[in-house]
């Protein structure tokens, strides 16, 4: 019976009553499309280390869809193992402050809203920051210090190659429990910390990590050589998100009841019974700000239905502390107050429907689909039918694209997926709408450019993603696609391009212009023999923000800034701003005309928030020498 009691058997038996109805049915769309890409790589031994995308070389592990069986039935035992270490934690932390039947119900209800939400992976930052305030408040019994040290390091290590920026923040939180914990790790409850036991800490956690993140990234097919991109590649997506999917499609009250969650969380901090003494209080704050910062700073940037991951994280996040005044009544009443203000900013719509029947026979169901070879098959083969219309590709595509290794701009990698035999050759970024600065958008180019370069390309639509101008996204890579790539062949809403010869010639200065935002700037085309067959592109140099708005770009999100084209305001990303946006196709092309990039007259920059100017734009017009196909 105590072990059926325990924390972590409890944890285990609510992710199985909280197991999610989404089927293991592969579908099409945006999501399942990285989805489907997480799943080929790993299978055809792609090194994503080297690929950078928010997700990294163990992205796959997030995805139950059965893309493959191998990666659906490792997702799926990934998925249930991490949802009870949530839950366990929960559990644990809750039974100390109430009883056991309240911590159960209460840790459903909360850790439900993780084990139900698309964006539910970085809850486990919540259940790690319960586990790092205990730590430093000398809440973990001695025994548990031996193991729980390198176990972290190997969560840490782990989830830095599924999503790289959870994995970052699970490191930073690890430096901050080492630092300020009472002893840093087995020298026992409340004792004085010295530099040995410190030392003996950080060499326990670093061993779990390197175990974890050395192993997994060898396995995955990745080198010793790939580290420095890997590394540079996640801190140019950390650095390049805000500026290319900062939105604002909620009320600006949600900032107001954020704040007002964070002051929750602070009171909890400054009361709890274990955190004796400014040392211990000051890590706790570290742990507790810098975990709530990175969740706030990821779903405010794009500030739409991703604030519900937010404050479900901060009730979770809560669920851990022991108020030292009254603990089961306080904490029932900060809960209490978390959950209505979670249900008046993101509304009923959101909330899950907390039903463990249906939760039990989804787990059922999906069991028995991972562990029968023939359901499998029939599920994958009746999912790729389905595809099949929906893509409706047409046959001659089809066949000019098997055999062949095959890059899909911008996103749709499913389709790969849906017509076997043709070979996944992703660009550098996975999906190059992803490419948010110059070193990220000109990998991909260089790529492009180089000797192993995709021998075809198939591109869909044009499709914007976020507002932005397809024929312009990212800029640089769009300009290496025109330069190194002719068309094969094209239908509606599909386009076939093949490797050719490269025809572009270095670019040409034709203009400087110095003006102001909402400015009309006439696009000063060449004139003269040939220059037809000149494309023309614009760097945006530089545009001047105001003080406050650039303190609070780099603290937050920066304003949305927009490149009007002849009237129409497309997404401008301002990471790659200053790289080549084509205005115009050189004249010998020979791109079907839904897939060439119309020619531009005017321009002009403008900037959410901020009226017209009189200075502060300086673009640069240039001419890309084009050889016509032919």
């Amino acid at each position: 019976m105590r072990i059926a009691l325990s924390s972590p058997v409890l944890g285990l038996a609510l992710a199985v009553l909280l197991w999610p109805g989404n089927t293991l049915r592969p579908t099409t769309g945006l999501d399942p499309s990285w989805q489907a890409s997480l799943s080929m790589a790993f299978v055809d031994h792609i090194p994503l280390g080297t690929h950078p995308f928010v997700f990294g070389p163990l992205g796959f592990l997030i995805v139950r869809s059965l893309w493959h069986s191998s990666t659906a039935i490792m997702a799926s035992a990934f998925l249930l193992t991490y949802t009870a270490a949530i839950l366990g934690t929960l559990v644990w932390a809750l039974r100390k402050v109430l009883t056991l039947p309240a911590a159960v119900v209460v840790a459903f209800v909360v850790g439900g809203l993780a084990a139900h939400s698309e964006q539910g992976l970085e809850y486990g930052l919540g259940a790690a920051g319960i586990w790092c305030v205990a730590v430093i408040g000398g809440d973990v019994p001695r025994r548990w210090l031996v193991w729980w040290w390198p176990l972290m390091g190997a969560t840490a290590g782990t989830w830095l190659l599924v999503k790289r920026d959870v994995g970052t923040v699970l490191v930073g939180m690890l430096v901050v429990t080492l630092l300020f914990s009472p002893a840093g790790s087995t020298a026992g409850n409340g004792s004085n910390g010295s530099a040995r036991t410190r030392l003996v800490s950080g060499a326990m956690g670093l061993s779990g990590f390197l175990a974890c993140f050395a192993g997994a990234w060898f396995a995955t097919g990745n080198s010793l050589g790939g580290l420095p991109t890997f590394a540079r590649g996640t801190y140019e997506l950390m650095k390049g998100y805000a500026g290319a999917m900062a939105i604002e499609a909620r009320p600006a009250s949600d900032f107001l009841w954020a704040g007002l969650a964070c002051g929750v969380l602070t009171v909890l901090v400054m009361t709890d019974s274990r955190l004796a003494g400014r040392r211990a209080r000051a890590g706790a704050i570290l742990v507790v700000a810098g975990s709530t910062y990175a969740i706030m700073r990821e779903e405010f940037v794009a500030h739409n239905d991703h604030a519900f991951t937010f404050f479900a994280f901060v009730v979770l996040l809560a669920a851990g502390f022991r108020p030292s005044w009254h603990p089961a009544t306080s904490l029932s009443v900060c809960l209490a107050g978390l959950g209505v203000a979670l249900v008046v900013v993101v509304g009923t719509g959101l909330l899950p429907t907390l039903d463990p029947l249906s939760g039990a026979r989804a787990a059922s169901n999906q069991i028995g689909t991972l562990a029968s070879a023939s359901r499998r098959d029939a599920l994958m083969e009746s999912a790729r039918h389905q595809m099949q219309r929906s893509y409706a590709l047409p046959r001659l595509l089809v066949d000019q694209l098997r055999g062949h290794s095959v890059f899909v701009d911008p996103w749709a990698e499913s389709v790969l997926w849906a017509y076997p035999g043709m070979r996944f050759d992703p660009l550098p970024v996975l999906q190059d709408y992803s490419a948010y600065t110059p070193w990220l958008d000109n990998l991909d180019a260089r790529a492009l450019a180089g000797p192993g370069a995709p021998e075809r390309i198939l591109r869909r639509g044009p499709e914007s993603i976020e507002g932005r101008d397809p024929f312009m996204d990212p800029p640089n890579t769009q300009l290496a696609i025109m330069c190194h790539y002719g068309q094969l062949g094209s239908a509606p809403g599909w386009q076939v391009l093949a490797r050719i010869p490269d025809r572009c010639g270095p670019p040409k200065l034709l203009a400087t212009v110095s003006t102001g935002l909402e400015r009309r700037i006439e696009i000063p085309y060449p004139s003269g023999p040939g220059s037809a067959n000149d494309a023309v592109a614009v760097s945006i140099d530089h545009v001047r923000l105001p003080v406050l708005d650039l303190v609070l770009g780099t603290l937050m999100k920066p304003p949305v800034e927009h490149l009007v084209l002849d009237g129409t305001a497309y997404r401008l990303v301002t990471g790659t701003a200053a790289d080549l946006h084509l205005l115009r196709a050189p004249a010998g092309l020979g791109w079907a005309p839904a897939f060439t990039p119309p020619t531009v007259r005017w321009m002009s920059v403008r900037v959410d928030g901020l009226g017209s100017s009189g200075s502060g734009v300086q673009v640069s017009f240039y001419a890309v020498p084009y050889a016509p196909v032919g």
